[in-house]
């Protein structure tokens, strides 16, 4: 038995030898051929599609022996001047290579050991032939869309021409290290550098102009004069831009500016100031957010410093009348954390609170109620529902006209079971304030205006 198990293992290691023998002399060193290039790749049989697998790695070894050589006048030399990476524009030079490349030849293959290799070549002037072809096609199609972007920018459509411009980009990437000369309008441009710099300067010349840039406001009362917002680049109206609008000092609402029309005029509605300030101003700026994916994209150092200057423009609102005074009283007793709470919403809300009703342009009264109601069982404890109501009524001083009323009526909170009255009572009333101080600011915004 011995001498049988010696006799498997000699004739292994014999079949293992005379294998290894029978690899070509291109497995054992990489093969230089002379006509052009070698790929040698290799996979293991017991994965799938290895012989697939095999021919990729081969042709990427195929394509890495290319040498890349980056003309002076090339797009990618300007590229490394300008502070954009390399690396992505050269990559994609190997992958469209691998992708596209036709007339490669399958030189020889072999299988052994749980190995399969094969050996791929390329000749020069093939690929030479493809390069040059690649080339013309590669600068035909990017100058249409370098034309059709130029066009859309005439016309003010910015969204569409910057992304025409990234496209002729991206057609030009496999070629960017090559010299683009491109007979254009009958004069030759070099394209690459002509493409780059209309997508550098696609956000130059951008401006934003407010009119009226003053407005004159009564505080709570809507404002019927627009303001009109015109976005121009070199004086050509940008159509389609979206505007953002804020309160940069002072408080109020703003309605959402719809996008630019075809004359890249947007209206600014600004529908109340609620803010104490005798002037105030709105900022107009550009949304970025539409251009926030280039960020993504080869072009991010373009882009980065471009989207942080972006034009502004403010618009000044001056409030016509000083702030009105609130004298605040409750129709029950025990009422000093509502009181409080009121009181200081109505200080955040343009109003001046005072303690006496002789000093008050407004009277604000307060009814409260508080009661219990059935005891809720819990898995660890029981509860008691708790109801609260508070009305609050704004009446002016003068003409004893109410101008508003707002009410919340039996807000239901639980309380555990074990707590005083007086406990359940100072809960309940935290949620009645937090669901106040939500919904009350909203409503003094649309409070007709005192006398």
């Amino acid at each position: 038995m011995k001498r049988l198990f010696g006799l498997l293992l000699l004739i292994a290691a014999c079949a293992s030898s005379a294998s290894a023998q029978n690899k070509p002399d291109w497995v054992k060193k990489h093969p230089v051929y002379e006509l052009g290039y070698a790929g040698v790749g290799m996979s293991y049989t017991s994965e799938p599609d290895y012989r697939q697998k095999a021919k990729q790695s081969a042709l990427a070894d195929l394509v890495s022996e290319i040498k890349i050589e980056v003309s002076a006048n090339s797009l990618l030399h300007s590229l490394s001047v300008n502070g954009v990476s390399q690396q992505t524009f050269m990559e994609d030079v190997r992958i469209t290579a691998q992708a596209e490349i036709e007339k490669f030849r399958l030189a020889d293959s072999w299988e052994g050991n749980g190995e399969y290799w094969v050996y791929y070549t390329l000749n020069r002037l093939d690929y030479e032939a493809y390069v040059e072809a690649r080339r013309q096609k590669a600068m035909r199609n990017a100058a249409d869309y370098w034309d059709q972007g130029n066009r859309a920018m005439v016309q003010g459509n910015l969204n569409t021409g910057l992304a025409l411009f990234i496209k002729a980009m991206e057609t030009i990437e496999p070629v960017s290290h090559e010299e683009l000369l491109y007979t254009h309008g009958g004069k030759t441009i070099n394209l690459g550098v002509e493409i780059y710099t209309s997508l550098s300067d696609v956000f130059d010349g951008i401006a934003l102009h407010v009119d009226p840039v003053y407005l004159e406001a009564t505080p709570f009362q809507n404002i019927t004069e627009l303001a009109k917002i015109t976005v121009a680049r070199r004086e050509v109206p940008l159509a389609n831009v979206h505007l953002l609008s804020r309160f940069i000092s002072g408080g109020g609402d703003l309605a959402p500016i719809m996008p630019t029309d075809e004359a890249g005029v947007a209206n600014l509605h600004v529908r109340s100031v609620t803010s104490k300030q005798s002037s105030q101003q709105v900022l107009i700026t550009i949304d970025d957010a539409p251009f926030k994916s280039f960020l993504k994209s080869a072009y991010a150092v373009l882009f980065a410093k471009a989207l942080t200057n972006l034009p502004q423009a403010t618009l000044t609102i001056e409030v016509k009348q000083a702030v009105k005074t609130a004298y605040v009283r409750s129709k029950q007793s025990n009422m000093e954390a509502v009181e409080r709470s009121v009181k200081s919403l109505l200080a955040n809300n343009y109003f001046d609170v005072v303690d006496s009703p002789e000093r008050a342009d407004i009277i604000v009264t307060l009814d409260n109620s508080f009661r219990t109601g059935r005891t809720v069982p819990g898995d660890l404890y029981n509860f008691v529902e708790c109801f609260t109501t508070l009305g609050i009524r704004l009446t002016d001083h003068h003409s004893r006209k109410v101008l508003l009323n707002y009410n919340v009526t039996d807000l239901r909170t639980l309380v555990p079971a074990d707590k005083s009255v007086a406990q359940g009572k100072s809960m309940a009333t935290r949620e009645l304030m937090k669901r106040v101080n939500r919904e009350f600011p909203a409503e003094l915004k649309k409070m007709s205006q005192p006398n």
